[in-house]
């Protein structure tokens, strides 16, 4: 009887290391969340997931955090990091009023109307260096900075605006839609004025022996997860 208790906990304890070695662990910005959960309730595997500003989960893996894959906006701090990139979605951005705001404006010209702007912070959100891309373009920067609420991540964003908290946003198109009751559309950002919203996967130095790893790099690729991300309004690459 002995035996066989001793015989049961080795297997358990085996059972639990296998599990560990092919779990994986992806950091994601927070913008995927809804269909990078769907496409892990499909994949034949155990997915973890670190949720934040994709900066900030930069900044986690250059520390060395026992992340195997980033899957976030492929800006210039995800180039940084020589993944090699496997391209997932595309995204555009709207330019949205809060409905508990009194200002009404009809285009992005009358932005000096608002009185308080939300955009993400520059520094490690790429929805704010989208923002901040547009503003220049259209020479509003300057005028409006002093307005402007600077957000952690991109679901700050859209929380503000939907609050009332501030009078407008850039927002995703793909966050938009999930709120659009409490929101009004100015207007679609043309996207050849800034930075190309594509998302990218790579595996990390630290999933470099995961074999799980590419496994969902391959199941990122079919037609299985691109259908996904076309459900929650992101544009599927090769569409």
């Amino acid at each position: 009887m002995k035996l066989y208790k001793n015989l049961l906990i080795l297997l358990l304890f085996i059972l639990t290391i296998s599990t560990n070695c092919f779990a994986l662990t992806v950091g994601a910005a927070i913008s995927l969340q809804n269909p990078l959960k769907e496409i892990a309730r499909t994949y034949p595997g155990e997915i973890s997931f670190v949720w934040g500003a994709t900066g900030d989960i930069i900044k986690q893996i250059n520390a060395g955090a026992p992340i195997d894959m980033l899957a976030a906006l492929y800006d210039k701090k995800y180039r940084e990091l020589q993944l090699k990139p496997v391209y997932i979605a595309t995204n555009t951005l709207v330019l949205a009023l809060s409905k508990k705001s009194p200002i009404r404006i009809t285009s992005i010209e009358e932005l000096n109307k608002v009185s308080l702007f939300s955009v993400g912070n520059p520094a490690t959100v790429p929805l704010g260096e989208y923002g901040e891309q547009v503003l220049k373009h259209y020479k509003l920067y300057d005028s409006l900075k002093k307005k402007i609420i600077y957000c952690t991540n991109a679901a700050q964003v859209i929380s503000y605006l939907t609050r009332g908290e501030v009078d407008g946003a850039f927002v995703y198109k793909t966050d938009f839609d999930k709120v659009k009751d409490n929101l009004i559309k100015v207007t679609d950002i043309d996207a050849k004025i800034h930075a190309p919203i594509i998302y990218a996967a790579g595996v990390t130095k630290v999933g470099a022996d995961n074999r799980e790893a590419e496994k969902f790099l391959h199941y990122l690729k079919s037609e299985k997860a691109r259908s996904v991300f076309r459900r929650f309004g992101f544009g599927a690459i090769n569409d």
